[in-house]
């Protein structure tokens, strides 16, 4: 009987080792099942390495995101089986429109690495898939979801709430049928997005909004409205919400507007919140610099100091998980300014660099721009390497390519360089890529 019971326990023990080589194997492999191995009740391991972009081709059903494995120097390869489609519809803006591309988060994780969201600005949807240790994607059963309005631009995620932005100025649908919204939907285990009753608000028609941006303690949102100030009735550009059970209550004073200010109109666009202090960094792009603003845990924003920069319209902003330097992508000249924030309330810009490989200039006075210009950006996470998406900005034929991302390194004072080549992006003329995660 002794006999039996050890060969027993040597049956059941080489039965265990194998499950678990087939196990780790399958979350290794090739092509994983990611709804099976990605959950997060899955033993596989955190994927890592691995850098998203979203292709926003306009074409129908043909949107995608872009999946890339991440080398020690920073450089770029694809990973096998991408791109991934999202089963929706990017955004096209033929006359390059002031306002349907100006948008971050498009694409979003979750804390785990395990989820990632995307949305369908030409189809009203958001995309939604697991993600296999290996880094490739497969989306969730019944992906994609309805983003609770038209034209989703952004997405924020706050533990189990899905924050979407639906701006509203797709310019192939000119006349929406309802106004700009914040919706709230909450992200169930397996993946599936449901709206949060009583979650969604309105802003302005005509708004543009552009961003749902979690504070680092995942309790409040903030967003830019980028051209509230400028419809027929103004509205300031700055919202700020506390999130409570998945309900968006305004801070006081919310949509706050900028300063005064004789340097330009008062638009905002990119925001960074500081990663330990109730600090929040906001692009101005009208007038060439970059605010501050303090707030509290009822989302109530004040400004406290204006930075100014040497790029023309700081757009899209970054800043290091140290919060010691901030980054800015500069989009019309092409550039990426540095500031150093350890004097966390009042930035300096310490650097400017010229992107390699911007193209030819169009446009004249105000207007001029590269063809090709840097838009949403994100560090590794070992603070290494900052990855920088380019839109191809103009609708001249004789101009090839202008969608790609640049990978520069960062030296240890937070400035600088781009040691290597951009990797183009296989996206069509017509479309604009979008949104960055990088793990």
């Amino acid at each position: 009987m002794q006999h039996d019971m050890i060969t027993n326990r040597r049956i059941l023990h080489l039965a265990t080792l194998s499950s678990l080589v087939t196990l780790i194997s399958s979350c290794t492999a090739p092509g994983t099942d990611c709804a099976t191995f990605a959950s997060s009740a899955s033993p596989c391991a955190t994927p890592s390495r691995i850098a998203y972009v979203e292709s926003n081709d306009p074409g129908a059903g043909k949107n995608a995101i872009l999946a890339f494995a991440r080398a020690e120097d920073g450089s770029l390869t694809p990973l096998p089986g991408s791109p991934f489609l999202t089963q929706g519809t990017g955004v096209g803006n033929p006359k390059q429109e002031f306002g349907p591309d100006d948008s971050d988060q498009e694409i979003a994780a979750s804390s785990d690495r395990r989820t990632l969201f995307a949305v369908n600005s030409g189809s009203n949807t958001v995309a939604v898939f697991r993600i296999a240790a290996n880094g490739s994607l497969c989306a969730v059963p019944g992906s994609p979801f309805d983003s609770g309005g038209e034209n989703p631009v952004s997405v924020g995620v706050a533990g189990s709430y899905l924050v979407v932005v639906n701006k509203a100025q797709d310019p192939a649908h000119p006349a929406p049928t309802r106004p700009p919204n914040y919706a709230v939907f909450s992200i169930l285990p397996d993946g599936a997005l449901r709206p949060v009753p009583g979650s969604t608000v309105e802003t302005t028609p005509g708004a543009s909004p552009t961003e749902a941006l979690i504070s680092p303690d995942g309790n409040l949102v903030f967003g830019t409205d980028l051209l509230a100030p400028l419809t027929p009735e103004p509205k300031g550009a700055l919202r700020s919400f506390r999130l409570d059970q998945g309900r968006l209550i305004p801070g006081r004073g919310t949509p706050l507007a900028l300063p005064p200010d004789p340097a330009g109109p008062p638009l905002a666009l990119g925001l960074a919140a500081h990663p330990t202090l109730p600090l929040l960094y906001v692009g101005f792009p009208g007038r060439n610099q970059v605010g501050v603003y303090g707030y509290d845990r009822d989302a109530e924003l004040r400004s406290l100091a204006v930075a100014a920069s040497s790029g023309k319209a700081p757009c899209w902003l970054t800043i290091n998980h140290a919060g010691t330097i901030l980054y800015s992508t500069n989009t019309p000249d092409g550039t990426i300014s540095t500031y150093d924030t350890t004097e966390p309330r009042a930035p300096r810009e310490i650097q400017k660099i010229a992107l390699r490989d911007t193209g030819p200039i169009f446009g004249e006075g105000k207007m001029a721009s590269v063809s090709s210009g840097p838009t949403q950006l994100s560090l590794d996470p070992e603070g290494r390497v900052l990855y920088v998406v380019n839109q191809r900005l103009t609708v001249d034929p004789q101009f090839q390519g202008g969608n790609a991302v640049h990978a520069l390194s960062v030296r240890a004072d937070g400035t600088l360089a781009e040691t290597l080549p951009e990797v183009p992006l296989p996206v069509p003329p017509e479309a604009r890529a979008q949104g960055i995660v990088v793990f």
